[in-house]
């Protein structure tokens, strides 16, 4: 008697039915912690400063260049 149930089929897991194929591939991104976050904030902060000071540095050279050359 032949078998009545037809070759098995492939299928998709349902939690990979919406996602890219290559997707599936890559790591999940990695959350950072509160402690990681304040820590690049405050670098972001840092940085910010530094850039200010050498404009605010930047412009006083540039006035006192024009100074001397009246």
């Amino acid at each position: 008697m032949a078998d009545d149930n037809p070759a098995p089929t492939c299928h998709t897991r349902s939690s990979n039915m919406n996602k890219h194929p290559a997707d599936i591939l890559k790591p999940a991104k990695k959350r950072r912690t509160k402690v990681e976050k304040a820590a690049d904030d405050q670098h972001l902060k840092d940085a910010k400063a530094a850039q200010e000071k050498a404009t605010v540095k930047g412009i006083g050279r540039l006035a006192t260049m024009e100074m001397e050359a009246r």
